[in-house]
């Protein structure tokens, strides 16, 4: 994940097929008044690999961004 700035949290989420570096633009414009993090969603980016074969399912991706964060 990318973490930048201070100040009330602000995840940010891809779609697919993008990434986390989608987003840093918009993380270098608010880091100054927000604490930005952003993850790359399982099996897409730098993230780690699943546990099992892909795609997973939306409801997964939810559970791992909630355990994350």
């Amino acid at each position: 994940y990318l973490e930048a700035g201070h100040g009330p949290a602000m995840v940010f989420l891809h779609g697919w097929p993008f990434q986390k570096q989608t987003f840093q633009p918009l993380i270098r414009q608010l880091r100054h008044d927000f604490r930005c993090i952003a993850f790359d969603l399982i099996d897409i980016g730098a993230s780690r690999p699943a546990t099992r074969p892909p795609p997973l399912k939306f409801r997964e991706q939810a559970r791992a961004v909630r355990e994350a964060v």
